[in-house]
């Protein structure tokens, strides 16, 4: 098992035992990191964590993008936040992030253009001024 207070690497291996070994080991360092034992925490608790990640970074990664020390450290850094500021799960937005992570592909990026209009292709959001 590697330690908590170390920046976190995987072990390599596909097997389900290397699998066990880094969640285990993701789940720690978090809890280094944040000082929140995520173990003791509920499902919707879990649930708005994976959501707010999906939402502030991974939205456009593939669906097998595996957990890093980044992953550690923007973890922490939510966990901070809902504990600061709370959190409300909308069980419909998770459902949707949910759909869309489950039909993106395994090894290519979500591209913006082929989710909708291609007028505005490789141009960045812009925020909406009321």
């Amino acid at each position: 098992m590697t330690s908590p207070d170390l920046p976190f690497t995987p072990v390599g291996g596909s097997d389900k035992q290397a699998a066990i070994h880094n969640r285990i080991s993701v789940i720690k360092r978090i809890e280094f990191l944040s000082g929140v034992n995520l173990q003791s925490k509920s499902k919707e608790y879990l649930k708005a964590l994976d959501l707010e990640l999906y939402k502030r970074w991974y939205h456009n990664e593939p669906r097998t993008k595996r957990a890093d020390e980044e992953f550690c450290q923007r973890s922490a850094e939510v966990i901070q936040d809902i504990e600061k500021n709370g959190f409300d799960l909308d069980q419909r937005e998770f459902d949707d992030a949910l759909s869309h992570h489950k039909n993106k592909p395994e090894d290519g990026h979500v591209d913006q253009q082929s989710e909708g209009d291609s007028k505005n292709a490789g141009e960045a959001d812009q925020p909406v001024e009321d």
